[in-house]
């Protein structure tokens, strides 16, 4: 993510994100509202989220709660998106747009993996086996893989409790769940529904792994 106008320093930069993703005028609250997206708001936008990418950089562990504060927006465009049925090709786009300039800020350059990291890619490569992402793209609804994948979170919201950081990996790869193929022409009505309600359940999921509080 680049911009040539002048940055924000971090605190300012944090401050935009804070207004733009929960407050009322915010970017989101105008999205939610069907406003017109001024130019201005959006090189807020992006500058904000360019100034986190820089500082994240090098960071192998980031805070929790600046993570939880990046991913809401994603529960409430899909409540929108249901909600008004009207505005629904412009409220996709939107958050096609938010996942891109997010999806970029953690998929930016990070130090070397720890050895446990090196070791789980290194197994996946070799051995291989089921995803939940790999199924969905291959348009099946693998019910024994997303079970596994829950449980795995499971085990992760375990691991991660009363940590104030998370890795940034872990963290990005949460975001990326909003790249999946979450509806397709060849979907029945009945699938594309189960397909909505395992994202539901996701979007709690992940929402209950970001919960922190001091």
């Amino acid at each position: 993510m680049t911009n040539e106008q002048q940055t924000f320093d971090r605190e300012e930069a944090w401050q935009q994100v804070q207004h733009h993703f929960t407050e009322q005028g915010g970017l989101i609250d105008q999205i939610e509202r069907g406003e017109v997206i001024k130019e201005t708001t959006i090189q807020e936008v992006q500058r904000a989220l360019a100034t986190v990418e820089d500082d994240w950089k090098t960071q192998h562990t980031i805070p929790r709660q600046k993570v939880a504060l990046l991913w809401s927006i994603f529960p409430r465009l899909e409540k929108a998106i249901q909600r008004d049925r009207q505005r629904e090709q412009a409220l996709r786009f939107w958050r096609a747009q938010l996942t891109a300039w997010l999806h970029a800020v953690f998929a930016s350059p990070s130090p070397p993996m720890s050895e446990e990291e090196a070791i789980a890619v290194v197994f996946q490569h070799m051995v291989g086996g089921p995803s939940f992402a790999l199924t969905l793209r291959q348009g099946n609804i693998d019910e024994p893989v997303f079970q596994h994948l829950l449980q795995k979170m499971n085990e992760l919201e375990l691991l991660w409790q009363n940590k104030p950081d998370i890795p940034k990996r872990a963290a990005g790869v949460l975001i990326t769940l909003e790249l999946l193929p979450w509806s397709s022409e060849t979907c029945s009505a009945q699938d594309q529904q189960k397909l909505m309600s395992i994202k539901h359940i996701l979007h709690e999921k992940i929402n209950g792994l970001l919960k922190y509080q001091e």
